[in-house]
């Protein structure tokens, strides 16, 4: 079989939305209906309601990866602070992931593990904040 013709079977419809300015026979359709809906009375009268919603609902995503973007690309104490707590909450989440799909254990041999996970990182946090404590003469 033609590596053209293979390619064309399998992705013909994105090769012709593609070609004819994206839009796929179905986004075709459902804009259509939405125009349709959209020009009558009642798309008319509620509008001006989804409009400032969707206004709403775009700030506020903005506003959010703003904030994204100033946390993960700062270098102040704040932005410091945000990256540890979210590297140990990844950390976490993985960690929990893996002792409850992978592991085929018991509940005590989880907990365990996260004791002793805890215990090592307190012990971690000890000898990073030893040397920092003051010395008396």
């Amino acid at each position: 079989m033609d590596l053209a013709a293979l390619v064309q079977g399998r992705f013909g419809e994105f090769i012709s939305a593609f070609e004819s300015g994206g839009k796929t026979p179905s986004q075709t359709l459902s804009d259509s209906f939405l125009e349709k809906g959209f020009n009558s009375v009642l798309g008319r009268l509620v509008e001006p309601y989804f409009a400032s919603l969707g206004q709403e609902v775009r700030d506020t995503g903005e506003g959010i990866a703003n904030w994204w973007v100033r946390m993960s690309l700062g270098r102040g104490p704040v932005e410091k602070a945000f990256a540890i707590v979210y590297g140990y909450l990844l950390i976490g989440i993985s960690l929990a992931i893996y002792m409850n799909v992978l592991t085929v254990g018991t509940i005590k041999t989880a907990e365990k593990a996260v004791r002793i996970v805890i215990r090592q990182q307190l012990l971690v946090v000890k000898v990073i904040s030893f040397p920092s404590l003051p010395t008396t003469v």
